[in-house]
């Protein structure tokens, strides 16, 4: 391992004795399946990346370039407050006696060419306060002697939404200074005349500004997005590249899976097309099934063979308190999950049972033990899922039993158990695995040690109840899962996300790592937090984690409006940096059946992750209608740190329209930063 990485794991560990406060290297992030649906939390994309280490890694906030004067301000409230890259504080004018007064401010930088202003205006409650509602961006070019309005920046009676004001135009060669100049103000809440902003980012080529995306991935039918990027330890610029997409099975199980590509990043082409190297769990081969009873051409086999356009059917009954049982026999396997699908007609269900029992043998069916009772089940149109209550399954079982003791009719009122398909899983992770974390080390599994570890949001469920899983590989392209989630949420609900879209930092170039996650759970008014939180981990083998800490939201949105954060550290500074998904709820989604309004990727960083603020760096942000940037990851080393690459920064993102029949066009982008 390098100086630079042994100095950051010492330094690291030295703050996880005093007070568990982490600085290390981080993943890029997974942004979810339920993105797609309820986009609450998740995939995010983690990239490794090896790089020159020669120059500081510095953010390119705006106060770096210079200072920011003003006509009057109040103290406390300096104009240095609107280029200091904290959100929660402002800049304010003395109070005017009229709206038609004027007032300004100016930023002051070393010669450049700017192409477009940021501001964002003071908010409180969701109220845009003390707003200018006149004026003129202008600009000078010998140090602020003299100004020139910006051509196309002079505006009257604007109303400023409650998000970045983005001001676009021509790009100016050779600015020292840029002012905004007010001659009419707005109000605050007392309607008191002000002019109060929270902060100014001035931006042109190699000034906080992104490049232009460009396609990376594009898998027909599918969509792709929370991307994981490690790059070519030989060769920096070459990056493999882990992220979701969709997958669509033999029997209309939609399932996420994890997808490998390599690609240049240089000259922006494809090395290696994506292939699926991580799946969802599939069910129990090899299973023999029979029942109490069967029709002919309806026989317990039906049950099994992946075509739901055949069910299995018991024999008639005249009455509903009738027993019959069907039965799923295979060699002595750990099982997690039982899924069964009703038998369909038209947008309902015909010939389910009512009460049952779902039962296990570890003897090959001598005996059976009861796993769930139920009675006056009613059956959705949809796959019924069954889990296993014990944290790590069943083990060595080898059959699983319905026993029905209550059957419902048929379309002509007769009785049956009817069903088309019963599935028996091993894997906890039968519906979606996605939002992939990616970190070299040196890890122990099963007798063997391996080279790289990722960690994926995995689920049973359409949208919830996810939780972290994680495998092991020597190759990125040969994955070995472990068999049960790493990282659960301490409450788990079908109405809630839980955990995932995981990013990973490696501290000591074997086992001891930080993960960072999102916890959407169930929680109590006097907790005071909101549903979703940001929350970090630290392990010293990759498999068994220690106790959740919250990640400050000092400086942040509402981190409701936020989505799937992948972390970094900068080991050269000391500092976190964080991609996030942001809704700008300024630009309206007009599609039909939104997902979210208009999203964008913005970047923060920090200097402490339990209590520190974070300070705005960045947007990236393409301003196309009806468009959603999101599920961003940083590149970085193969230990998760955003190394000392000094002047240019690759993100990859997931890039789609906002609209739920858009989901299949979702591709993943890359853009490139100069911080």
């Amino acid at each position: 391992m390098s100086k630079s990485n042994e100095k950051l794991v010492q330094n690291t560990l030295k703050i996880l004795e005093r007070d568990f406060i982490v600085v290390g290297k981080t993943r890029v992030r997974s942004w979810h399946a339920w993105l797609a649906i309820g986009l609450a939390a998740g995939a995010v994309a983690s990239i490794l990346f090896v790089a020159n280490r020669s120059g500081e890694f510095e953010a390119g906030m705006a106060a770096s370039w210079g200072t920011a004067t003003a006509k009057s301000y109040i103290s406390g409230l300096a104009p240095s407050n609107a280029i200091d890259g904290n959100l929660s504080n402002f800049y304010s004018s003395k109070k005017q006696s009229s709206a038609n007064s004027n007032q300004w401010i100016s930023i002051a930088i070393s010669p450049s060419k700017i192409h477009k202003v940021r501001i964002l205006p003071r908010i409180a409650n969701g109220k845009v306060l003390a707003f200018s509602v006149n004026f003129s961006l202008q600009y000078s070019v010998n140090g602020g002697q003299s100004f020139t309005d910006i051509p196309g920046q002079t505006f009257t009676n604007y109303i400023a939404g409650s998000d970045w004001q983005d001001f676009f135009f021509d790009a100016i060669s050779g600015v020292t200074n840029i002012k905004l100049n007010a001659t009419k103000l707005g109000t605050d809440d007392f309607n008191n005349y002000f002019l109060q902003l929270s902060e100014i980012i001035l931006q042109g080529p190699g000034m906080n500004q992104y490049t232009e995306g460009v396609k990376v991935f594009d898998r027909s039918n599918a969509w792709d997005y929370s991307p994981a990027v490690m790059s070519f330890v030989n060769d920096p610029l070459k990056a493999h590249i882990f992220y979701s997409s969709t997958d669509f099975n033999s029997m209309g199980l939609e399932a996420d899976a994890v997808y490998y590509g390599v690609y240049d990043i240089k000259s922006k082409s494809v090395i290696n097309n994506a292939a699926k190297v991580l799946g969802a769990s599939e069910n129990i081969k090899n299973a023999k099934i029979t029942a109490s009873s069967f029709l002919s051409g309806w026989e317990p086999e039906k049950a099994q063979d992946g075509n739901r356009g055949t069910a299995y059917s018991s024999n008639m009954h005249t009455s509903s308190d009738s027993t019959e049982w069907l039965k799923v026999s295979f060699p002595p396997s750990l099982v997690q999950r039982i899924e069964i699908h009703p038998r369909l007609y038209g947008t309902g269900t015909l010939g389910f049972t009512k009460d049952f029992k779902l039962q296990y043998s570890k003897d090959n069916g001598v005996t059976f033990t009861d796993i769930h009772s139920l009675n006056n089940w009613e059956a959705k149109a949809d796959w019924q899922s069954f889990p296993i209550v014990e944290t790590e399954g069943l083990k060595n079982v080898t059959d699983i039993r319905l026993l029905a003791t209550k059957l419902n009719p048929d379309d002509y009122g007769n009785y049956y158990l009817q069903i088309e398909e019963m599935l028996v899983f091993g894997g906890w992770d039968t519906m979606h695995v996605g939002d992939p974390a990616v970190v070299s080390g040196k890890f122990s599994y099963g007798g063997n040690i391996y080279n790289y570890a990722m960690y994926y949001t995995g689920t049973h469920h359409i949208l919830n109840q996810s939780k972290i899983g994680a495998a092991f590989s020597n190759d990125l392209t040969n994955w070995k899962k472990y068999p049960y989630p790493v990282i659960r949420p301490s409450t788990e609900s079908d109405y809630f996300y839980g955990d995932g879209m995981p990013s990973v930092v490696n501290l000591d170039g074997n086992s001891k790592l930080i993960i960072f996650y999102t916890d959407i759970s169930p929680r109590s008014s006097a907790s005071g937090d909101p549903l979703r939180l940001f929350l970090f981990r630290t392990t010293d083998d990759g498999i068994h984690f220690s106790a959740a800490k919250k990640i400050s939201r000092n400086g942040l949105p509402d981190i409701m409006t936020l989505d799937a954060p992948m972390i970094s550290s900068d080991y050269a500074t000391g500092k976190w940096y964080m991609a996030v998904g942001s809704n700008n709820p300024v630009q309206k989604c007009t599609k039909p059946n939104p997902i979210y309004d208009h999203m964008e990727v913005k970047v923060y960083r920090t200097d402490n992750l339990e209590t520190g603020v974070w300070k705005y760096v960045d947007t990236l942000d393409y301003s196309i209608a009806n468009n959603m940037d999101h599920n961003p990851a940083f590149l970085t080393d193969v230990f998760g740190n955003i190394t000392s690459f000094k002047t240019q920064l690759p993100t990859f993102f997931g890039r789609g329209g906002c609209g739920i029949d858009d989901i299949k066009g979702w591709s993943l982008w890359m853009a490139t930063g100069s911080f």
